[in-house]
């Protein structure tokens, strides 16, 4: 695949010029500017030099605006521990529920980063807080 980008002067502003890219292979439209989406300069960049790092499979890696996607996952699982951590030790039953789920799903972003450091830094953060935390109660 070879992404040819090629200005549309009826999309373009004087502030922002929009950008159609074309696949020289097949002729197929990747990016028609029509605004929904990436920009036209995200998608050349995610079809050329970012597809290595930042597409899995045809599906697009998001971290919202960290620089990337372990970056991102790290600071989930962060986020995941202290909501578990919360979750098992309120004794507030809607607490306990909202911060469980909370928990879950921000443990099911952090898969979705995609990368072996999160996974590890909640693994980490479950086992600090066991050490720190010497209940025997919990730890079981």
């Amino acid at each position: 695949m070879h992404p040819i980008p090629v200005k549309c002067a009826e999309l373009s502003t004087t502030d922002q010029a929009r950008y159609i890219v074309i696949d020289s292979d097949g002729g197929k439209v990747l990016d028609d500017a029509s605004g929904f989406g990436f920009t036209s300069a995200e998608n050349i960049w995610l079809e050329t030099r970012g597809r290595t790092t930042h597409m899995v499979n045809g599906i697009t890696r998001y971290w919202s605006t960290f620089s990337d996607a372990a970056n991102y996952g790290c600071h989930a699982a962060a986020a995941a521990v202290t909501f578990f951590i919360i979750a098992i030790t309120t004794k507030i039953k809607r607490d306990r529920i909202f911060f469980l789920i909370t928990a879950l799903l921000v443990t099911k972003g952090m898969f979705a980063s995609g990368t072996r450091t999160a996974m590890f830094c909640m693994i980490a953060g479950f086992f600090v807080f066991l050490v720190l935390s010497r209940s025997v109660r919990i730890m079981i």
